[in-house]
């Protein structure tokens, strides 16, 4: 899962989409609506409909806190959200780093240039202005990528560290 916002705090500012990718799915589903309490809505019902037991995101608590604050403004019930397991890959990268140097754990886009010769469609301070300028589509591009890029360093986390 992914969401991409206006700025970084939820009580300033919007969440423009949410990008989520059932593992049972090729296809990531990104959730858009000008209308910021019918976007929440509408990704809470697939949610909740989908029973997901876990969600995984890069810096996923900054994903968690918007969806939650959002709730709350809103008053959405989903308990079902926020009872779920969270896997967050920056926390995985993050706890590998500290065993064995006392480096950062490094961007999203520094492991898929890593990983996967690949970077980030846009830069995550770009969404900003993509939003200004109503360029809706590259923001929805950009957070489909970042969560299909996200579930392949999953993916291979999981291959790594699973038994």
């Amino acid at each position: 899962m992914d969401i991409e916002t206006e700025g970084l705090e939820p009580w300033a500012d919007r969440i423009i989409c949410i990008g989520v990718r059932d593992i049972d799915s090729p296809r990531t589903k990104v959730f858009f609506n000008e209308d910021e309490e019918s976007l929440l809505k509408s990704f809470i019902s697939y949610c909740k409909r989908k029973h997901f037991q876990e969600v995984i995101g890069y810096n996923i608590c900054f994903d968690m806190r918007f969806l939650f604050a959002k709730c709350l403004k809103y008053e959405i019930p989903a308990a079902h959200l926020f009872d779920t397991h969270y896997i967050d890959l920056m926390d995985n990268v993050r706890s590998v780093k500290r065993m064995y140097s006392y480096n950062k754990p490094g961007k999203l886009d520094d492991w898929l240039q890593f990983l996967f010769g690949v970077g980030k469609l846009e830069k995550g301070e770009s969404v900003i202005d993509l939003f200004e300028k109503r360029e809706i589509t590259r923001i929805i591009d950009y957070c489909k990528q970042d969560v299909d890029m996200t579930f392949r360093l999953w993916e291979r986390v999981r291959m790594i560290l699973c038994k």
